[in-house]
């Protein structure tokens, strides 16, 4: 086998390995930290949340994050290197999707907020489920009523 095969194989590995890492990361956030925190009032949910935040940035997580980031663009090159070009042009697809789809949404969306969430005190003890019942209580009698002076 050619250095350039052992270095496609090799980056394939190390991107798929690194992406799925995150996959997995994800998935048991969405799973069952987020069903979690539905259950929670606003105070904890802002501590638990701020406590998330601050331990998740860590060298082992940014390596995985920024990791797989690059580890599908090194792929492609790899690949092309190694005079596979479908397969480079698989991976460099694989790389943009990643890169748009898990990067730049959370550095551009999710990080901002985490951002500002780290700057709140949560004194109050309404759970996210109690403020949308709340919510359509109120927008019920506004409807049933046409006024607000039943609130």
């Amino acid at each position: 086998m050619s250095l350039a095969h052992a270095l496609e194989r090799g980056t394939a590995f190390v991107a798929l390995f690194l992406m799925g890492l995150m996959a997995g990361f994800f998935f048991a956030f969405a799973i069952d930290v987020v069903p979690a925190f539905a259950e929670l009032d606003a105070g904890p949910y802002v501590q638990v949340q701020q406590h998330i935040n601050r331990v998740v940035r860590n060298a082992g997580f940014g390596a995985v994050y920024f990791g797989a980031a690059l580890a599908g663009f090194l792929a492609a090159l790899a690949a092309l290197a190694a005079g596979r070009r479908r397969l480079a042009l698989g991976w460099l697809l694989v790389a943009c999707v990643w890169f748009v789809a898990v990067f730049w949404l959370t550095r551009s969306i999710n990080v901002p907020i985490n951002d500002a969430l780290a700057l709140k005190t949560a004194n109050a003890s309404v759970s996210l489920c109690g403020a949308s019942m709340i919510a359509t209580d109120a927008a019920s009698i506004v409807l049933m009523a046409g006024k607000l002076e039943q609130i």
